[in-house]
């Protein structure tokens, strides 16, 4: 799902709502490889994206709290702001489900 968002950032200058889609389709596939259990979705990387992440986080809660229409109520969203190349290193880590950068990625 990573490799998705990925290629749409290769090549191309990144804007909000490129990394914005990209990470979406990252914490879409945490959630669906994850139902089972309810740990909480764990990113890491950009620190210019770490306040619109915390945000959406936070919206995500409410929508859980209001009883959204995903699987399980206690699913949180975890991210730690470590800089877009830590972010992207620490991904390859089992315990990491999703890595956002603001600048270009290439294969």
């Amino acid at each position: 799902m990573l490799s998705a968002g990925l290629a749409l950032l290769r090549g191309a200058r990144p804007t909000v709502s490129g990394v914005a889609a990209a990470l979406a389709l990252a914490i879409i596939g945490a959630m669906i490889g994850s139902a089972a259990r309810a740990e909480p979705i764990r990113g890491a990387g950009s620190t210019l994206a770490a306040p619109i992440i915390g945000k959406w986080a936070t919206t995500y809660k409410a929508a859980r709290a209001d009883g959204g229409d995903f699987f399980t109520l206690d699913w949180t969203v975890d991210y730690e702001p470590v800089g877009s190349l830590a972010g992207l290193m620490r991904l390859a880590q089992p315990e990491l489900d999703f890595a956002a950068t603001d600048v270009p990625v290439q294969a």
